[in-house]
């Protein structure tokens, strides 16, 4: 083995977590008649807001954005649950990095706080801010998906 380079079959297994959002992710994308999850989420984000603002112009818009956030908050968790050491606290809470975010799933600080509003709103995600020590003018911002509320969100046209 090369220095530099890790084994990641060491660091990250699927497990019954892991195996469980992937089930849900299968079965709402069947749905939705599509493959992609993320589309399956911003079709089912937009009958949510067509039902709660039918005459906003920007649901497609809103949908599809909070879609392309929650989908990579997904992503994250899912890897975070399957790593042997993560960094998911008791209460549920993960950090996920916005420059991760940013380069793997093209979402920016300002799409995040938008979308996030939304997502808290159905409450599908909660968010916490934690201080840190060595720089107090800055807050680390945690995420916490509720996996039984969004089972519970699916709305068909």
């Amino acid at each position: 083995m090369e220095v530099g380079k890790r084994d990641y079959n060491q660091l990250w297994e699927a497990n019954d977590k892991t195996k469980k959002l992937d089930e849900i992710k299968v079965a709402y994308s069947t749905l939705y008649g599509t493959t992609e999850f993320t589309l399956a989420l911003a079709k089912n984000f937009v009958n949510i807001l067509n039902e709660s603002q039918p005459d906003n112009k920007q649901n497609v818009t809103i949908a599809y954005n909070a879609a392309r956030v929650f989908y990579g908050l997904w992503n994250e968790y899912r890897l975070q649950l399957g790593l042997k050491r993560n960094n998911i606290n008791q209460q549920g809470y993960f950090e996920a990095s916005i420059d991760r975010l940013k380069d793997k799933y093209l979402v920016n600080q300002r799409l995040i706080s938008v979308a996030s509003d939304y997502l808290v709103g159905w409450g599908l995600l909660e968010v916490d801010y934690k201080q840190l020590i060595d720089r107090p003018e800055f807050k680390k911002r945690l995420f916490k998906l509720n996996i039984k509320a969004f089972k519970n969100t699916v709305i068909k046209e």
